[in-house]
């Protein structure tokens, strides 16, 4: 039985590779963003400076001034690597820069002291009966 297959302006199947939320086929929309960022490559760190400055108003001379500050190194486990902004979700507060694990740690804690502390004391429990 022949069944009915759209295809993109390429001829790719889209009921394999699918569609974007704009509806694109999303292979046509790989190739042309990827096409985009090799033919403008500084666009990364324009971008990367309007989130910073959109999102924590700062600007990218502030972060790299606090990536120099910590050495580069997160603020929590101390290992150097790419660093993200660490905010109050409440207040908008920057506490510093973070690794992702660090960051995302913390997020899945719900940035609460309590939960911290009772994970710690969870961890602790757990090693000393090794």
């Amino acid at each position: 039985m022949w069944h009915y297959r759209p295809l993109c302006i390429r001829g790719h199947d889209t009921h394999v590779v699918g569609r974007d939320s704009s509806g694109r086929c999303k292979r046509c929309a790989l190739i042309y963003s990827t096409t985009w960022r090799r033919k403008h490559p500084r666009s990364k760190l324009l971008l990367r400076g309007d989130q910073l400055k959109r999102y924590y108003k700062i600007t990218v001379d502030q972060y790299n001034q606090m990536v120099i500050t910590q050495d580069g190194r997160c603020l929590i486990c101390r290992e150097k690597a790419k660093l993200f902004v660490d905010h109050d979700h409440i207040s908008n507060k920057i506490r510093g820069l973070l690794c992702t694990r660090c960051n995302v740690g913390l997020g899945m804690f719900r940035d609460n002291v309590t939960f911290l502390i009772s994970a710690k004391d969870y961890l602790s429990a757990i090693n000393s009966c090794k």
